[in-house]
């Protein structure tokens, strides 16, 4: 296997994010002034009320040392870090950052749980469709479907995968239908 590129190296921390400054000792404003300083972050949030709950805080386009931030989302529940270098360099600065609340804000956080989730792009010599039985029966679904539409027999071999992780659990079947709409294009 040959790595050819990290498209999202993701970090995300829980916990309870008002334990981050428990005494009030910085305003929203001059949390998201230090935040910017602390990684030099080219766009930030303007005002505190800005986020929302389902979006976050988010800061894109900074830098920890080497290591590219593309995104830091604060969310009421905890962070996300996105860089495109590895989930253990996203993991240094969300962990960075919590200990940059505890050094300067007194902060008891405790992360309660930590996730981590990687896109990479590679290069092999593995058949994909021989890597698991459930692959191979979407492979024979989207060959059915195409050939179906094209009303021609349509075999391919598949050059790519990309698999979405959710929250909850699909049964096989449904894990099918899903896949149908699965997206893949052929190596030139």
């Amino acid at each position: 296997m040959e790595l050819l590129s990290v498209v999202l190296a993701r970090s995300a921390l829980l916990f309870e994010v008002d334990s981050l400054d428990p005494f009030g000792r910085l305003s929203a404003v001059e949390a998201l002034a230090q935040i910017k300083e602390r990684y030099g972050f080219a766009i930030v949030p303007q005002k505190p009320g800005e986020s929302t709950t389902e979006k976050g805080a988010e800061f894109l386009s900074g830098r920890m040392g080497d290591t590219v931030i593309d995104r830091l989302t604060l969310f009421h529940n905890g962070i996300v870090v996105d860089t495109r270098s590895s989930t253990e360099e996203s993991e240094k600065i969300a962990d960075d950052f919590v200990g940059k609340a505890r050094d300067i804000l007194g902060s008891r956080v405790r992360v309660e749980r930590r996730h981590l989730a990687s896109q990479i792009t590679f290069r092999s010599q593995l058949v994909l469709s021989r890597m698991n039985p459930v692959i191979e029966e979407i492979c024979e679904e989207i060959q059915r479907t195409v050939g179906a539409g094209l009303k021609q027999e349509f075999t391919r071999t598949l050059p790519k995968l990309v698999l979405l992780q959710r929250s909850f659990q699909l049964k096989d079947a449904q894990m099918l239908h899903s896949l149908r709409t699965l997206i893949f294009r052929e190596r030139h």
